[in-house]
């Protein structure tokens, strides 16, 4: 049954030129503060979704880390998406000398992890780790990158983003 509701929801959205809609969520960051992604409205959030578990994840959180860096006018935001404390989650990243963005943690609420729709109508949604959204500075979801990624290719297309706006 949810999956004929999903089909028509759908459906019904590509029939409409859907338009992008900026999305929100707060989540706690390591120090037990809220943190909102419309906090940085006007701004080019890269949003990475990561796990110490997962080998990819860890291999690719220095170059986000050294690009964050680099490019002070994008916000990165790491979302740790597993089952650890806060202490533990900081002490992991030390191991790793990540330390240029904040992470956030996600406890199973706080981020709608449905689907997005971008602007060229296109159903972005977390489906694996590491994944990595690109949201531009109104707030909307501009593209997804499912998998690793390394530097030079996350550079490139935060670039081409940021181009086309």
């Amino acid at each position: 049954m949810k999956m004929i509701q999903f089909t028509l929801v759908l459906m019904a959205c590509l029939a409409l030129n859907v338009q992008a809609k900026p999305v929100d969520f707060t989540l706690k960051d390591l120090d037990g503060k809220s943190m909102s992604l419309s906090d940085h409205r006007g701004k080019w959030v890269v949003i990475n979704f990561w796990a110490s578990w997962c080998s990819p994840c860890v291999k690719e959180l220095p170059d986000f880390d050294s690009l964050a860096q680099e490019k002070p006018e994008v916000q990165f935001i790491g979302v740790n998406f597993e089952e650890t404390s806060a202490e533990d989650t900081r002490s992991f990243l030390a191991t790793l000398n990540v330390s240029a963005f904040p992470h956030v943690k996600y406890n199973g609420d706080g981020i709608p992890l449905g689907f997005f729709i971008d602007r060229e109508g296109n159903q972005l949604s977390l489906k694996g780790l590491p994944s990595t959204f690109f949201v531009d500075p109104k707030g909307e979801m501009r593209k997804l990158h499912l998998g690793p990624i390394e530097k030079p290719e996350l550079a490139q297309t935060i670039n081409r983003l940021m181009a086309s706006d």
